[in-house]
């Protein structure tokens, strides 16, 4: 998930004027959480489009701020899932209130076109 909406829009700044078509284009989606819709990579078959067999195909500067603050347990090694945490200190419903502001603010501003 992109949880961070300033870093969001720097990494894709047309997206303040097409927020649908960036995501397409992007190959990105929404993931209601809480109510709000966070962009996230697709999926194919449950996998991220992403995901290569030698890890993630996005460059450190575009990958998702929940992909960079995610770290692996030792478990992932020894089975087929993935195990992760996020660093202690970490608010995904202060993320979620972030996004759910700048949803507010565009729309009041007519902008993230057919969202609202």
């Amino acid at each position: 998930m992109y949880l961070c909406p300033e870093r969001f829009f720097e990494i894709f700044p047309e997206a303040l004027d097409d927020f649908e078509t960036s995501l397409a284009t992007n190959m990105l989606t929404t993931k209601v959480c809480m109510g709000v819709p966070i962009p996230v990579p697709m999926m194919d078959d449950g996998v991220c489009v992403f995901l290569s067999s030698s890890g993630c195909t996005l460059s450190k500067e575009r990958r998702p701020c929940e992909c960079l603050l995610l770290v692996p347990n030792e478990e992932t090694l020894f089975s087929e899932e993935i195990h992760c945490k996020v660093a202690k200190g970490f608010s995904y419903v202060e993320c979620f209130r972030r996004w759910s502001a700048i949803y507010e603010r565009r729309s009041s501003a007519g902008r993230l076109g057919k969202l609202f």
